[in-house]
Formats: C-alpha cells, sequence, structure tokens
C-alpha cells in the first residue's frame, strides 16, 4: 500500500507539470487519491477487526470509509493536528509519537464499525422496507 501511495502521489506531481490535456487527469488523480487516502485510514482497523483476505480488507476499508466520509475528514483534521502538534513539541514524540494516531485510527475505526452494524440490524428488523 506504502509503495501504490509514493506512485500515485509522484504521478499526481508529474501530472501538475503537464499542460493541457493532462490537467483534467490530475484532478481525476487527486479524486483516486483521496479515496486511497481514505482506504488507508480504515485498512488497519479493518485489518484488525474481520478476518479476510488482502482484497477483502482493501474493499471492506473502502467501502466503510465511503460510508463514513464525515469520520474521514475527523480523522484527517485529528492527524493533522498531533502531526502539528508533534513537529511544534518534539518532546512529546518519544510518549506519544505512536499511540496518539492509532488511537485517533482506531476510534474513527470503530465508529465506522458500530454505524455500520447498526445499519445492518436496521435492515434486518421486521417491518424495514
Amino acid at each position: 500500500m506504502g509503495i501504490c501511495g509514493i506512485l500515485l502521489y509522484a504521478d499526481y506531481h508529474f501530472l501538475l507539470t503537464a499542460s493541457g490535456a493532462f490537467r483534467i487527469t490530475a484532478a481525476l488523480l487527486l479524486l483516486f487519491l483521496f479515496c486511497y487516502s481514505q482506504t488507508v485510514l480504515f485498512f488497519f482497523p479493518v485489518f484488525v477487526h474481520y478476518e479476510l483476505d488482502l482484497f477483502g480488507y482493501i474493499k471492506t476499508a473502502f467501502l466503510i470509509g465511503m460510508m463514513n466520509l464525515h469520520t474521514v475528514f475527523f480523522m484527517a483534521v485529528g492527524l493533522g493536528a498531533l502531526v502539528y502538534l508533534q513537529i511544534s513539541y518534539p518532546g512529546f514524540l518519544p510518549f506519544f509519537g505512536a499511540v496518539s494516531p492509532a488511537i485517533l485510527i482506531m476510534a474513527g475505526g470503530c465508529y465506522g464499525f458500530n454505524r455500520m452494524k447498526r445499519l445492518q440490524l436496521s435492515r434486518t428488523e421486521p417491518g424495514h422496507r
């Protein structure tokens, strides 16, 4: 997944330097990069929570991320704030460097799992159309 992200990022910067019709391709690639980013945010919670094959993890992470775009936004803002704080106060890095982002990502993942479970239960209840 990391190599995929690096390739997408490099392609995006290459297309930004191009002119003409390649600018439209850069916009489409930016949309794809957003989908990739939200999949990566939910990949590890899905990996911990479910037992699937590799494609199943990626597909489930993508679908849960698309169902919870507001959670993706808050996770991204929270991770950005954590990065800013850790750059501003490097003394916290050894203590909170890995734990804080992991807690934030798992909290967003658990919210997404619970929301998905509630939606599944509401669809199986009698009287649902």
